[in-house]
């Protein structure tokens, strides 16, 4: 088991799972393979397919990889505010979010880790030149670029993409996200903590990713998504925002 003297050398993957048995053994190898200075934490919310129960087996054989379980399905946002919290617990340097049905190549973090040197928050963009999305379907990027475009006109976000789930975060950045009272446990946290990020004068970048459409599983994303995603906006945009 790493230390944490250990630890502060390290960027720590956090996966939030449910139903990923198909993709997390893959997606943990290609981190693992193609990142040094890496550990994994997947965080499951009792996926019945058994993604925790084949989570657990992969952190038995490789030390690198490290588990948490959730009574039941508890939402993206929430999961990575629990990942959050263990990464200062564990004094790591750094935190990368990312899928795991394999749309976000782990190659970037190499990247990611060069520029956490100057930056605070590192963006993976599909919207920016060289960044591009494969296999998305017509009506997954209608909903991507209208749920980008309202972010940027009602909450002044500048970046091309909002809503993506593939970034760097420092933990210095992170300890001052944790102080505040984050409003969603969905989808709607990547926007939420990048407006909050902006607030707190964070220095941030973006890069470009190629995102992948999903080969195995189901998506996630519901109405009910959609419905938070307006009522976090009306939130940030309407109530007083202040550090507490």
């Amino acid at each position: 088991m790493e230390s944490q003297a250990q630890n502060h050398e390290l960027v720590l993957v956090i996966i939030p799972t449910f139903n990923e048995r198909e993709n997390i053994e893959i997606i943990c190898e290609k981190i693992l393979n193609q990142i040094i200075n890496c550990n994994v934490l997947i965080i499951d919310d009792n996926s019945p397919d058994g993604t925790g129960q084949l989570a657990d087996a992969l952190a038995h054989k490789d030390t690198r990889i490290s588990v948490l379980h959730r009574e039941k399905k508890m939402g993206l946002g929430s999961a990575y505010i629990l990942g959050f919290q263990y990464a200062l617990d564990k004094n790591y340097l750094s935190v990368v979010t990312m899928d795991a049905d394999l749309s976000h190549d782990p190659i970037a973090i190499a990247q990611m880790q060069q520029l956490s040197q100057k930056y605070d928050l590192i963006i993976g963009s599909r919207y920016i030149e060289n960044g591009a999305m494969i296999n998305w379907r017509w009506y997954r990027y209608l909903i991507s670029q209208m749920s980008n475009y309202l972010v940027k006109i009602f909450l002044g976000i500048p970046f091309k993409d909002c809503t993506g789930g593939f970034k760097l975060y420092s933990t210095s950045l992170i300890k001052k996200i944790l102080t505040e009272k984050i409003f969603s446990k969905g989808y709607a946290f990547q926007f939420e903590v990048l407006y909050r990020s902006i607030k707190l004068n964070a220095t941030i970048i973006e890069i470009p990713i190629i995102f992948s459409n999903r080969t195995r599983g189901m998506s996630k994303l519901s109405f009910r998504e959609f419905l938070l995603f307006g009522y976090t906006i009306f939130l940030l945009k309407f109530r007083t925002w202040n550090r507490n």
